[in-house]
């Protein structure tokens, strides 16, 4: 009976630790991604305020080091395409400003932060002179290291329940 106890004791605590690691990791998640957003929105607004292309597409390919980042856009005020960016699909430097095809541009539509499934997609407003909404930039990041560290934590947890 105390071996039942004790068993379901850590199956219980483990579990809550694990959901709460979640819970802080997705929360840590939208705060990183947010303060990467606003740098490469305050970079991008003097090339979104002049329609340049190229040099909204050199911003978003900055974020290229960024192994969980899927894809990033840029929509003007007016729902013009400026810029967008995939780690899946490369795009030509004459094609910038045209959308990707198979790639999600959500920066029309007015939520901060949402979770989809296995992707997180925030969106960014970009101002002109930290007035004046001129854009929106959309960033789609992947929740894989997300699912790594739940399986990863999972199985240490078992093999402590498991062990003791």
């Amino acid at each position: 009976m105390i071996c039942a106890i004790s068993f379901i004791s850590l199956l219980i605590a483990s579990t809550a630790f694990i959901l709460y690691d979640r819970y802080a990791y997705k929360q840590n998640l939208v705060h990183e991604v947010t303060i990467l957003a606003r740098i490469i929105a305050s970079h991008s607004a003097t090339a979104v305020a002049y329609n340049d292309v190229y040099e909204s597409r050199s911003n978003l390919e900055s974020l290229g080091i960024d192994s969980t980042l899927v894809s990033v856009c840029i929509k003007s005020e007016s729902g013009q395409l400026i810029a967008m960016y995939s780690r899946q699909h490369y795009q030509p430097a004459e094609d910038a400003g045209k959308p990707i095809s198979g790639v999600t541009c959500l920066a029309d539509q007015n939520f901060i932060a949402k979770f989809d499934g296995e992707f997180l997609d925030l969106i960014q407003p970009i101002l002109w002179e930290e007035t004046q909404k001129i854009g929106q930039l959309h960033m789609r990041v992947s929740l894989s290291e997300l699912d790594r560290r739940f399986t990863a934590f999972t199985v240490v947890m078992m093999l402590i329940v498991l062990v003791v």
